[in-house]
């Protein structure tokens, strides 16, 4: 019913990424829309709803990760045609930032807490640290990434604070 997380790759083909089926249960799958040929492709993801996903090692590209399912989370494309998510509501706010390579097929988790209502932890403004992280947070879609490849996003609901008007880079 809803899905945030759309893009488009770079022969031109079509990518969702879970969402909320019937207001209650949250996806992880991951199709694929062929134009030329009208075809859908399911590409990763669990068929069962509210699935936990497989995190695997932080930072290794593994065929057996997956996100976690979840909706109402930010996304975008990197310069080198990977798609990317970052938190959303997973039966609690998430924090996992998830990279997928299209040309593997493969989920890498990259960064974040595997756990939910993660809290914020600013640090200092304009200073990254490994120790900064947004927390879990829901409807940030206000997403881009700048002509270096950064991804920034803008505000969304954090479970402990409320809503937040912060921006975030990574």
């Amino acid at each position: 019913m809803e899905t945030a997380a759309s893009w488009t790759d770079d022969i031109g083909n079509l990518w969702l990424f879970g969402g909320i089926w019937y207001g209650v249960s949250r996806l992880n799958d991951l199709w694929k829309y062929n134009i030329a040929t009208n075809q859908w492709t399911w590409m990763k993801g669990d068929s069962t709803i509210n699935a936990n996903g497989q995190y695997g090692m932080l930072g290794i590209e593994n065929s057996a990760n997956n996100p976690p399912s979840r909706w109402i989370y930010s996304h975008w494309k990197d310069n080198d045609g990977n798609f990317w998510i970052f938190g959303g509501n997973g039966g609690g706010w998430l924090s996992d930032l998830w990279k997928y390579n299209v040309s593997s097929n493969n989920w890498t988790w990259i960064n974040g807490d595997s756990t939910i209502n993660t809290i914020n932890n600013y640090g200092i403004k304009c200073i990254a640290s490994q120790s900064n992280t947004p927390g879990g947070r829901v409807e940030n879609r206000a997403s881009w990434s700048d002509s270096a490849g950064n991804f920034l996003f803008f505000g969304g609901s954090t479970h402990s604070n409320g809503l937040k008007n912060d921006i975030w880079k990574y």
